[in-house]
C-alpha cells in the first residue's frame, strides 16, 4: 500500500519493473533532486483571503497607529501603548500581505520543502526559504502550518517558513496532507483541520503518529 501511494507522487520515483517468476513487479527507486510535489496558492484563495483577512487588518492597523489619538480619560501609557500595538500589528500585515503575495510555489521532497517567491527572492522573513525535514519543527496555524530548522519559539517567529495550505485548492491540500503525513507521521487529518494550534517536532515517531 505504502508504495502504491508514493506512485501517485509525479517526478519523485523513477518506476522500474522486474521479472518476478511469471509475474512482473514494480518498484521505485528515490530521485532526491526531484520534487515529491509542487503546488501554487489558488488565484481565487488569495483574492479571498486579502479581501477577508489582510486589507481590513491593514486599514485597522493604520488607523491606530498613525491616526488613533489620546482620550480624555486614558492614561498616557496606555496611549503608547495602543500605539505601539497598532504600529506592530500594521508590521505583522504588511508581512503577510508580502509573504502570500510574492510566493509562487512550494516544492516537497523527501528531506524538504522549499518556498519560491517571484522577486525579492533573498529579503529576510520573506524571500525564498528551505527547510529540512530531519530537525524541523511545525507549529500548526489557523490558516495551515509553519516550519523552521530552529527550536527556539523566539527564532521560530521570524525564520519561520509560512505555508498557508488554506488558500491551495482543496485537491492540492488533500496531497499535501498526504504527502506530509508520510514523511512526518502525523496523521493526515491534522494537516486537513485548520486551526488546531500545536507546535512540535516534525519527525515524529511512528509508534506515536498524532
Amino acid at each position: 500500500m505504502e508504495n502504491e501511494k508514493l506512485v501517485n507522487y509525479n517526478g519523485d520515483y523513477n518506476t522500474k519493473s522486474v521479472k518476478i517468476g511469471n509475474k512482473s513487479v514494480q518498484f521505485q527507486q528515490d530521485n532526491s533532486d526531484k520534487p515529491v510535489l509542487v503546488v501554487r496558492y489558488s488565484k481565487l484563495r488569495k483574492l479571498l483571503y486579502f479581501i477577508i483577512f489582510i486589507i481590513p487588518s491593514l486599514i485597522l492597523s493604520t488607523t491606530l497607529a498613525m491616526f488613533y489619538t489620546l482620550q480624555p480619560t486614558e492614561a498616557y501609557i496606555e496611549y503608547l501603548l495602543i500605539k505601539l500595538g497598532g504600529w506592530v500589528w500594521l508590521l505583522v500585515s504588511i508581512l503577510f500581505l508580502m509573504d502570500t503575495a510574492l510566493t509562487e510555489r512550494f516544492e516537497i521532497y523527501r528531506d524538504k520543502i522549499i518556498k519560491r517567491v517571484r522577486i525579492l527572492k533573498k529579503l529576510p522573513v520573506v524571500g525564498d526559504k528551505v527547510v529540512y525535514f530531519k530537525d524541523a519543527y511545525i507549529d500548526f496555524t489557523p490558516s495551515g502550518i509553519a516550519l523552521c530548522n530552529c527550536k527556539s519559539i523566539i527564532v521560530f517567529i521570524f525564520k519561520r517558513m509560512y505555508f498557508d495550505t488554506l488558500l491551495l485548492d482543496k485537491k492540492d491540500r488533500e496531497k499535501v496532507a498526504e504527502v506530509l503525513s508520510d514523511i512526518s507521521n502525523i496523521e493526515k487529518e491534522k494537516f486537513l483541520n485548520i486551526g488546531n494550534l500545536d507546535y512540535h517536532k516534525f519527525i515524529q515517531e511512528k509508534s506515536s503518529k498524532n
